[in-house]
């Protein structure tokens, strides 16, 4: 639970609650979700709307530099089409966590940290992401730093827009993993599959600053520049 927490109930037909900060009043939005979609943007304020039909408890509270957001599903109501969307700026850092749903980034330039036990994960992010979901797909352009994504089964693609000096982290258990770096310059990789192809489309130098480890159960693997 919130400490100091602000309560709403979210129920009848549809409702909206939305919070609003000014970006140097924050370091972190933090969601805690049942199960729910949520969508993250850019943008120069904090802004975090939470749209729902039925009996849904929302809860919302600023701790410190921190607003903490949780949302559950009584056992037993009709609380249905939960959205939530949050607007962060690249000062501001988005951390969720969900049981079920997808999320949608769009141009994001706050790091961000996903973890939903099922749901894919899809948009562009000009930040660090780390990505875990149980079951789902991942697909994310336009990246610039370095990432970590996992999935326990689901495909991974990711497009880079610039050369990232750092590690490039992707894993599923069943899927195939496709990275396309912006460009033909040497890497360090690790790769692997415990049944597929693996390829490397790309000079491979030890000490080069980009680093990709690159691993899938099943499914191939493949690095493209």
């Amino acid at each position: 639970m919130l400490s100091s927490m602000l309560m709403i109930v979210v129920s009848s037909a549809a409702a909206d609650r939305t919070w609003d900060f000014a970006a140097a009043d924050l370091d972190a939005v933090e969601l805690q979700l049942d199960a729910a979609d949520v969508r993250v943007r850019a943008g120069d304020r904090v802004r975090v709307g939470v749209a729902a039909l039925g009996d849904c408890e929302v809860e919302g509270a600023r701790d410190g530099r921190t607003f903490r957001l949780e949302l559950e599903r009584p056992r037993g109501s009709d609380c249905d089409d939960v959205e939530v969307e949050v607007t962060l700026p690249a000062s501001v850092a988005g951390r969720i966590r969900s049981g079920a749903g997808n999320v949608s980034l769009d141009e994001v330039a706050g790091s961000v940290t996903v973890r939903t036990g099922a749901g894919d994960v899809r948009g562009s992010a000009r930040s660090e992401v780390d990505v875990r979901t149980g079951a789902g797909n991942v697909e994310l352009r336009g990246l610039s730093r370095p990432v970590r994504v996992e999935t326990g089964a689901g495909n991974l693609r990711l497009d880079f827009a610039s050369v990232v000096r750092g590690t490039i982290r992707a894993s599923t258990g069943v899927g195939n993993v496709r990275i396309q770096l912006a460009s033909d310059a040497p890497v360090q990789a690790e790769v692997s599959t415990g049944m597929g192809h693996t390829r490397i489309g790309v000079p491979r130098a030890a000490g080069s600053p980009t680093v990709v480890k690159a691993t899938s159960g099943i499914g191939n693997v493949t690095i493209e520049g």
